[in-house]
C-alpha cells in the first residue's frame, strides 16, 4: 500500500464537516431572521377573526319542516 492514500479519508470528512457547518449556520441564520420577522407583526390573529363573514338570508319557520313520514305502498285488498 501507498502512503499517499492515508490522508484521503480525513480530507473527505473534513470537507463534509465544513459543508455541514456552513449549512447549519445558514439554517440557523434564516430561522432566526424568520422568527424576528414574524415577531414584528404583533399579536397573531385567529383564522376565524380573519375570515370574512358570509351573510345568509334568514330562514323562515315554514321552510324548516320535519320530513314527512314516507307512506308505505299498501297492498291491494281483494274482497
Amino acid at each position: 500500500g501507498s502512503m499517499s492514500n492515508l490522508g484521503a479519508p480525513r480530507r473527505s470528512s473534513d470537507v463534509l464537516s465544513r459543508t455541514t457547518a456552513i449549512l447549519v449556520t445558514c439554517f440557523f441564520t434564516t430561522s432566526l431572521l424568520l422568527a424576528i420577522a414574524a415577531g414584528h407583526h404583533g399579536k397573531p390573529k385567529s383564522i376565524l377573526d380573519v375570515a370574512t363573514p358570509q351573510t345568509t338570508a334568514p330562514v323562515s319557520a315554514d321552510a324548516v319542516k320535519e320530513p314527512k313520514e314516507k307512506s308505505q305502498p299498501k297492498a291491494p285488498v281483494s274482497q
